[in-house]
């Protein structure tokens, strides 16, 4: 690591410009609604790809792939596909990331970074496409409303403690929040 410092900045990092330049008025909202746009962009993208062949494809090979095998359907290239297009977008929202923050360094993405992810879509729903977004608002609206109450490390034991009921009562997310309570009142009106 320490022979690549001079290009790499180490662990020190080095700083990269901001997104939108700081000397633009209002360069936060700027921003913001700039990601925005772009996190649309790339829900609408992926909701063309999941009614689309390769969408119908994918879903066959996620419910049993030898069955999609025996359908004719080759599950490597479509693997592939999926790995592609996610290892895509995962790049971009990290690029986005840097150059909000404006530096970058090893520590920006640690380990513990790499589950915030996992949480949003269990917590929203997997296999869905607005369950990870209700799961990053969700989740997100609950950890800051935690620290804004002055729980700090509370609120992993908290955010925990939800997962876990979620998975236990709800195994298929807050999307299935609905569908469930409605199924509930049917069974006490019966």
């Amino acid at each position: 690591m320490s022979q690549l410092a001079p290009i790499t900045g180490g662990w020190d990092g080095f700083p990269v410009p901001k997104l939108v330049p700081t000397t633009i008025p209002g360069y936060l909202m700027i921003e913001y609604y700039l990601i925005l746009f772009i996190a649309i962009g790339v829900i609408l993208i992926f909701r063309y790809l999941l009614q689309s062949r390769i969408g119908l494809a994918l879903a066959a090979i996620r419910e049993n792939e030898v069955e999609a095998r025996a359908a004719g359907i080759n599950p490597v290239p479509f693997k592939l596909f999926a790995f592609g297009v996610s290892a895509f977008v995962t790049g971009i929202a990290g690029g986005l990331e840097i150059f909000h923050f404006g530096y970058i360094t090893p520590e920006i993405f640690g380990i513990d970074l790499s589950f915030w992810p996992i949480i949003y879509s269990i917590t929203g729903g997997l296999g869905t496409l607005a369950g990870p977004v209700i799961g990053t608002i969700v989740v997100t609206l609950l950890w800051d409303g935690l620290n804004a109450v002055g729980l700090t490390y509370a609120r992993f034991i908290i955010i925990g403690v939800l997962l876990v009921l979620i998975i236990i009562f709800l195994p298929r997310g807050l999307v299935s929040l609905p569908e469930e309570i409605q199924k509930r009142i049917r069974q006490k009106k019966t």
